[in-house]
C-alpha cells in the first residue's frame, strides 16, 4: 500500500468514527427525550430537565408571562421553594434563559438583596427583604409571584 491510499484510508477511518460518534449520541439524547416526555412530571430532579418536556415547559411558560413586566437589563433575583441549593441553582439557569433581556441572580447571592430591581418568586411569597426594602406584586398567579423590590429609603435628603 502507497502512503497516500494509507491516509486516505486512516481520513476515511477517521470520519466514520466521527460519524458514528455523532449518531450514537444523537440516538442517546432522542432517546432520553422520549423517556422524560412519557415519565410522570417529577419536581425533584429540576437539573434532569431537557428542553421541551413537560416541566420545563410549564416553567418555560411561566418565566415568559412574566417576562414583559421587567425591562431589558433589570437584575432578577430568583427563589423558589424547593430548599435545596442545587435545585435553585438550575431553576435559576432556566428563569435566565427564558429572561434574556434581564440579568437573572439566586436568592443565595451576596449582592442579591443589594443589586437586585425584581424578584421572581416560583411556587412561594415573599413577605419582606432583610433590610427591611419594601416589595410591590408587579404581576402574580397560581405559579409564582413576580415583586418590584423598591429603592432603599436612606432617609431625609440633607440640605
Amino acid at each position: 500500500m502507497s502512503i497516500d491510499r494509507r491516509a486516505a484510508l486512516l481520513r476515511h477511518a477517521v470520519a466514520a468514527l466521527l460519524l458514528g460518534w455523532i449518531a450514537f449520541w444523537f440516538v442517546y439524547e432522542v432517546d432520553a427525550l422520549r423517556r422524560a416526555a412519557a415519565a410522570p412530571p417529577n419536581p425533584g430532579v429540576v437539573g434532569q430537565w431537557r428542553l421541551a418536556t413537560p416541566r420545563a415547559e410549564a416553567f418555560g411558560h411561566w418565566v415568559t408571562k412574566m417576562g414583559p413586566q421587567v425591562p431589558q437589563g433589570a437584575v432578577v433575583v430568583f427563589t423558589s421553594s424547593t430548599g435545596s441549593t442545587t435545585q435553585d441553582f438550575f431553576l435559576t439557569l432556566w428563569a435566565a434563559y427564558h429572561l434574556p433581556r434581564a440579568r437573572v441572580i439566586p436568592l443565595q447571592h451576596p449582592q442579591a438583596w443589594k443589586t437586585g430591581e425584581y424578584l421572581l418568586a416560583y411556587d412561594t411569597t415573599v413577605d419582606e427583604t432583610p433590610d427591611g426594602r419594601r416589595l410591590s406584586v408587579t404581576a402574580a398567579d397560581h405559579v409564582g409571584v413576580l415583586y418590584r423590590i423598591d429603592a432603599a429609603d436612606d432617609g431625609p435628603l440633607a440640605p
